[in-house]
């Protein structure tokens, strides 16, 4: 049973594009955010700007829309990588491959898929239990503003549970690990 993947080139580029997509697209919808805090504040110093950032990043409404700045980057780069396969085919006269050529996501031939999730939560709470043993407990500011209103707290759950893994899987261990 061969496996025919797709070119070297096509999947370094995947990797860049979607690296890119994931990274600079957060700091290029953060910047029109930094603007305005320094703006709506009359900032003139760059003291005053810095302050005037750092109370809105801090403010329920900085807060809201850092996190949707970031779930607008990972549906973005999702999406990239999940239309990658028809721009390629397209611009390509080669063999046809789809996403999970691409992303390298097949299944697994030693382990029944169903089994990972009996295996990896026991292992992961085994691992935070014995590192909060370890370090004891830590609380986090900017971790807890984020779930401080209800507002935040609906938002962020869905940003924190299933956008930004996703994002995250589709770049490095889809694109990145694959090229």
């Amino acid at each position: 049973n061969v496996i025919i993947e797709p070119p070297a080139l096509g999947r370094w580029l995947l990797a860049a594009v979607t690296l890119v997509s994931f990274v600079a697209l957060q700091l290029v919808l953060l910047i029109p955010i930094m603007m305005y805090a320094v703006v709506s504040r009359n900032a003139v110093t760059e003291f005053e700007a810095q302050l005037a950032i750092g109370r809105f990043l801090t403010s329920e409404t900085g807060i809201l829309l850092t996190v949707l700045a970031a779930a607008s980057s990972g549906i973005a780069t999702v999406g990239l990588a999940f239309s990658w396969p028809r721009l390629w085919n397209l611009l390509s006269r080669g063999p046809r491959f789809d996403v999970s050529d691409w992303l390298a996501w097949r299944s697994t031939e030693r382990l029944p898929l169903r089994l990972i999730p009996f295996i990896t939560l026991p292992f992961l709470f085994g691992v935070a239990l014995v590192i909060s043993q370890m370090v004891g407990e830590t609380q986090v500011d900017a971790q807890l503003m984020l779930f401080s209103t209800p507002a935040l707290r609906i938002v962020s759950t869905i940003v924190v549970a299933l956008v930004a893994p996703v994002a995250e899987e589709v770049v490095f261990r889809g694109a990145l690990y694959h090229a």
